[in-house]
């Protein structure tokens, strides 16, 4: 991981200092508007071993979380979750790259889920790895947060 990966500042998720969006704007033409501009880029996590990639719309953000969603690595999964639910109307999360997912990840998804709720935001967990799902479903949140059918219905 090189240091130009991650930019301390301003625009972070995590506040001053901390992790931040590598600035990518995201041109999204609006009907009968201009276009609009929504902050996409990666995280990397440069004391975890995690990457999160940010894309999509004002309307529709997509995330996707690579490498491991553990203690370590919680503030920053946290920061970007957060920070995405408050950007867009719809926040849908892939973990298909999560190779290791313990309760301090799990827990970032739970309260990014409930600020969802509060917020009137659609979340959505669109894929995940068998160890992930075996983590949901002892703790019983994959009825929440688990993966939508291959029809597209919302997972939770």
């Amino acid at each position: 991981m090189s240091m130009e990966s991650v930019r301390p500042g301003a625009n972070s998720p995590a506040g001053p200092g901390g992790p931040a969006l590598d600035g990518t704007p995201c041109p999204v033409p609006r009907p009968g508007g201009e276009p609009t501009e929504v902050q996409c880029g990666t995280v990397t996590d440069l004391w975890a071993p995690l990457t999160v990639h940010v894309d999509g719309s004002p309307d529709r953000l997509r995330v996707r979380v690579v490498g491991e969603a553990d203690l370590s690595a919680a503030p920053t999964l946290g920061a970007v979750l957060s920070d995405a639910v408050r950007r867009t109307e719809a926040l849908d999360v892939d973990l298909s790259g999560v190779a290791f997912m313990d309760c301090s990840g799990l827990n970032c998804l739970l309260r990014a889920r409930a600020l969802a709720r509060a917020r009137g935001t659609a979340f959505t967990v669109t894929a995940a790895p068998p160890a992930v799902l075996r983590l949901l479903g002892l703790t019983r949140t994959l009825s929440m947060l688990g993966p939508g059918p291959a029809d597209g219905t919302p997972g939770c």
